[in-house]
């Protein structure tokens, strides 16, 4: 009854602005906040969620993607959604550390169809190119409200990291602690990456930030490729 219920308040939300014609920054925001999702662990002696990063809703069946560093495999994962919901995902869960992504399931089955978030394809992606970032920086210190948001450009593409298969997208739009995991957007609301790292020799955000691009987990991630807009 509690996803049931959640998913129709979900459903309602998306739906509001699904249907305009042309989108302001303003109506992605209101279309893709919904979506996203803290993800963290859950705290049984307290009864509450101990956050650790961001995510969004993946597929209709009921999946988050999220970077798996801030995913713990042998602890109770718990997800937060929009009207302040935590649901217990005690379902699969599928991580590749090397590429950092993780998919966590809280569906049940395929019996409930979510609404979910479209992709876009790094290719397409230009240099200057708009984009917003969504997520839950600093996520312990706030209580109420949804994803934190950020608008800036696409900085430079391919960059390479260590030993990572990753050529990461790297943009100027603020992320901090806790924003790891959620989704980067273009302005037609399509996400195009996965927040990854901000590169800092202080600890302040340099402007310097690090994308998973999507395309990478599409060829990981063979159960979101049905809602793949153009990604192939």
């Amino acid at each position: 009854m509690r996803i049931f219920l959640f998913l129709v308040a979900l459903i309602a939300s998306v739906i509001l602005v699904g249907n305009v014609w042309s989108k302001s920054v303003e109506d992605v925001v209101s279309e893709v906040s919904p979506l996203v999702v803290q993800v963290g662990t859950w705290d049984e002696e307290f009864n509450k969620l101990i956050p650790a990063g961001s995510g969004f809703i993946a597929t209709p069946t009921g999946q988050v993607l999220t970077a798996s560093h801030v995913i713990s495999i042998d602890d109770p994962r718990a997800l937060k959604f929009q009207g302040n919901i935590t649901i217990m995902a005690w379902g699969g869960i599928l991580v590749d550390t090397r590429r950092d992504a993780a998919l966590v399931n809280f569906g049940d089955g395929g019996k409930a169809k979510f609404p979910c978030l479209k992709y876009g394809s790094t290719r397409d992606l230009r240099v200057g190119q708009e984009v917003l970032v969504f997520g839950f920086p600093f996520s312990s210190s706030f209580k109420e409200g949804g994803p934190t948001v950020t608008r800036g450009i696409i900085s430079t593409l391919n960059r390479t990291l260590g030993g990572s298969p990753s050529r990461y997208i790297q943009v100027d739009a603020v992320v901090n602690p806790g924003s790891s995991g959620g989704p980067v957007v273009t302005l037609d609301g399509k996400v195009i990456g996965i927040v990854y790292a901000m590169m800092t020799s202080s600890g302040s955000n340099a402007g310097i930030n690090l994308v998973i691009p999507i395309d990478d987990m599409l060829d990981l991630l063979p159960l979101i490729e049905e809602t793949v807009d153009g990604a192939k």
